[in-house]
């Protein structure tokens, strides 16, 4: 049993060099870049459900970008619909802030909330965008409930925005971080 036990000790020391530091796995597989992702300040919204989110329109015209582009080639011309797309991220755009909103309204958009120090495993959350701002802030709406758990206040505490855009992980998001 002594040298079952001193075997697994070993090969528990060696996933943990694998897994910890700054070139381990995990560290890897969560730093760098990554695309459909946005940083916004937070404030508060009472009327929102414990697992809705308000995103402004600054943050969703990036994060949704493939999606409105790809609507938008229905009715223009690829280069076109880019064009239109490139200028509504400059100035705001009534249409392309329906568009989202119709978006929003039609499917589930999964977000993952992650606040730096992640001290904890309540420092990220699953939750479900149902509305976009009309204006130009860069504040995204949150429930009173999040704030304990993500150690966070209204005082200028931004949040890490990632887009899910697989819908497998959105539904294992769902089930361990919402």
């Amino acid at each position: 049993l002594y040298d079952i036990q001193m075997k697994f000790m070993e090969i528990y020391a060696d996933c943990e060099k694998l897994l910890a530091g700054k070139k381990g796995y995990i560290r890897s597989m969560n730093g760098g870049r990554y695309n459909f992702t946005a940083r916004n300040v937070i404030k508060p919204d009472p009327d929102l459900a414990i697992d809705e989110i308000i995103l402004p329109y600054t943050t969703l015209i990036e994060l949704l970008s493939l999606t409105i582009i790809n609507i938008l080639t229905k009715t223009m011309t690829p280069a076109e619909a880019y064009e239109y797309w490139d200028s509504a991220r400059i100035k705001y755009n009534p249409t392309i802030g329906n568009l989202i909103q119709s978006i929003l309204d039609r499917e589930y958009i999964g977000i993952m909330l992650n606040r730096n120090p992640s001290i904890s495993p309540a420092s990220m959350l699953q939750m479900r965008c149902v509305r976009v701002t009309k204006n130009d802030s860069y504040a995204c709406s949150l429930p009173h409930e999040i704030l304990v758990s993500m150690n966070a206040d209204f005082d200028g505490d931004t949040l890490n925005i990632n887009l899910i855009i697989n819908q497998e992980f959105l539904v294992s998001a769902a089930r361990l971080f919402n």
